[in-house]
């Protein structure tokens, strides 16, 4: 890769490395600002979903007006396709965490790295190799682990909707991947921000019940640590192909789970430790494939 990430007092060199480094390094900020989703289960999902994209787009625009970046967009279909679509799944995610539970409702979410895989060939004509199937089948089967002590096979309608988050999810990365190539991440990130905004305002407007002190904090968290999340994951698709890099997003619901049972008291069985084991090495192997 050419190029360098300018962070003002040192410069780091665009790599593959680095690209996974970002998406792991993102994958613990979603993990910490799903499991804050928990904590507002008596405000609106919409209000929760329509703050955490506010708070991004605050950010751009201070970015923009103090001259410290500048927003262009180029491709403003691709850019309203994963704008919309990125928008939905986190909707469908925080209804699944606040209605199904932290665990399973961001795993059935995070079930977009299958899909994401699945459309990278045709969206972005990545070539999926017969060990990068393997392992996204490995992950996946440790995620399935994690829910199954409770869910067994059967899936409620809930369920199924949730899912399509993760659908939804699998389309807008690869988009992500594809307008890297001539879009700034902040531009990217904007326009996410914009249309999640768009969709859930007038929700969150007919549903409004203002929060108190604490939920207005839990709110404000929600929003800075989505917007850092979100950053460091759009840049790293700069840098690592779809079918690799989106793997790494395994690791959310894993830490989650873990998160569930240090802070809200929840048990961690066999299956649980057992997929969480299977997900951590696939993502280790992931990043180990090409850094050498």
């Amino acid at each position: 890769m050419n190029g360098y990430l300018n962070l003002g007092i040192i410069k780091i060199k665009e790599t593959y490395k680095l690209g996974i480094i970002m998406m792991v390094f993102s994958a613990v900020i979603f993990s910490a600002n799903t499991s804050l989703v928990r904590y507002t289960r008596e405000i609106d999902t919409y209000f929760v979903t329509f703050m955490r994209f506010f708070v991004g787009f605050i950010y751009v625009l201070i970015l923009q007006f103090s001259g410290k970046i500048k927003l262009e967009f180029k491709n403003i279909p691709l850019l309203t396709a994963r704008g919309v679509l990125g928008a939905i799944a986190v909707l469908l995610m925080n209804i699944g965490i606040a209605r199904i539970g932290l665990g399973k409702g961001t795993m059935l979410n995070y079930t977009y790295p299958v899909f994401a895989t699945l459309l990278a060939p045709f969206l972005n004509k990545e070539k999926n190799s017969l060990q990068t199937w393997l392992i996204q089948i490995v992950a996946l089967t440790g995620c399935w682990m994690l829910v199954m002590p409770k869910s067994g096979y059967s899936f409620s309608p809930l369920d199924l909707i949730v899912l399509g988050g993760g659908l939804c999810a699998g389309i807008a990365v690869n988009t992500i991947r594809k307008l890297q190539k001539d879009h700034h991440t902040f531009s990217i990130f904007f326009s996410f921000c914009f249309y999640s905004c768009l969709i859930t305002i007038i929700p969150s407007v007919i549903n409004f019940r203002m929060p108190d002190f604490l939920q207005w904090i839990y709110l404000i968290l929600i929003g800075i640590l989505g917007t850092f999340g979100q950053l460091t994951m759009t840049y790293g698709y700069k840098l690592a192909p779809v079918n690799e890099g989106s793997l790494i997003g395994f690791l959310v619901p894993v830490l989650n789970f873990f998160i569930s049972y240090f802070i809200f008291g929840e048990t961690l069985s066999r299956s649980v430790i057992s997929g969480s084991v299977l997900v951590i090495f696939c993502c280790i192997l992931t990043g180990l494939r090409r850094v050498k």
